[in-house]
């Protein structure tokens, strides 16, 4: 893989890591509050569900078949947890999210991991 595809997917993976960092700052400082509407709950964890189907059936050559799958369980298991605050007393809320926010942020970390020792063995 050419070295600015490779950077630039080594990018996407620190905002997701960051995006899981927020999101488990809010639910650890208690500042979230679930709204009264659980469509929008429901329509972002199918959203997100939807998205991890797409990911999963993706083509991809045997070298980055591992990020593929681990992009499609993530995106899975962040849905299932999205989806769940719909149904979930709102103090358990921010569990939820807190969840949804770790999963993110540990393929983050796991796949820049992967992504920078695949460019540092291409050297």
């Amino acid at each position: 893989m050419n070295a600015p595809a490779n950077l630039f997917r080594l990018f996407n993976e620190i905002v997701l890591f960051l995006l899981g960092a927020l999101l488990m700052l809010l639910a650890v400082s208690h500042r979230f509050r679930p709204s009264s509407n659980p469509a929008t709950w429901i329509l972002l964890g199918l959203l997100l569900i939807y998205w991890s189907v797409r990911a999963g059936m993706r083509w991809a050559p045997a070298s980055t078949r591992w990020h593929e799958r681990l992009r499609a369980g993530s995106f899975a298991a962040a849905g299932v947890a999205i989806l769940s605050i719909a149904w979930l007393p709102s103090r358990l809320a921010p569990l939820a999210l807190g969840v949804a926010g770790g999963v993110m942020a540990l393929r983050g970390l796991l796949s820049a991991a992967g992504f920078a020792r695949a460019a540092i063995g291409a050297k």
